[in-house]
């Protein structure tokens, strides 16, 4: 199996997110996320707990995972209709390590 950077990853989803921002489409889940107040907020609030729920709950490895990507989705979303990018989420994390 080919290895996947996380990097990489993430920079499409951003892209493909900032287009769906942008250039909305009737009936799309990423849309109605979008144009719903507090609809991206509610989203990682949801998976963010998802993910918690998946551990405490003993619900496996790939159910974590899969509740991961999910939260990543949600978050790449809050940044792309906040003007964040994931530069400036790097930038920080980077200034953090000690």
């Amino acid at each position: 199996m080919e290895q996947t950077n996380i990097g990489d990853v993430l920079m499409v989803e951003y892209d493909q997110l900032l287009d769906r921002f942008q250039n909305p489409r009737d009936g799309s889940y990423t849309t109605k996320m979008f144009q719903e107040p507090y609809g991206v907020e509610t989203k990682l609030m949801e998976e963010a707990f998802e993910v918690a729920k998946a551990s405490m709950g003993g619900e496996g490895r790939q159910r974590q995972v899969e509740e991961l990507a999910d939260t990543f989705y949600a978050a790449t979303a809050y940044m792309v209709q906040n003007g964040l990018t994931w530069d400036m989420v790097a930038d920080e994390m980077v200034s953090r390590q000690k």
